[in-house]
């Protein structure tokens, strides 16, 4: 489990959103652009981002040399059911 108390930058952001009495967050996305965005916006956008990682790794042959079964499968799930790929469409495009 991470401390956040070691993580300086996180333990910044987590504060000072949990202080905000607004339902919308600043975020800066990757292209510059800053935007305020819901927590479940910013969770998806999280989820897509790491999923993204996990393909681009597999793609690139970081995952070939390590132990798996026939069906290892990558996935990202938040602590709110948001993740990838939907339940529905697992063993598509995340086969490892």
């Amino acid at each position: 489990m991470y401390d956040f108390a070691e993580m300086h930058e996180w333990g910044s952001a987590m504060r000072y959103l949990s202080e905000r009495d607004e339902n919308r967050w600043p975020v800066i996305l990757p292209d510059g652009k800053a935007i305020d965005s819901s927590c479940a916006e910013l969770e998806q956008r999280v989820v897509n981002m790491m999923a993204e990682v996990l393909k681009s790794a597999r793609d690139q042959g970081v995952f070939k040399d390590l132990p798996k079964g026939e069906r290892c499968q990558l996935g990202v799930q938040s602590h709110n059911g948001i993740g990838w790929p939907p339940h529905d469409e697992r063993g598509n495009e995340n086969l490892a």
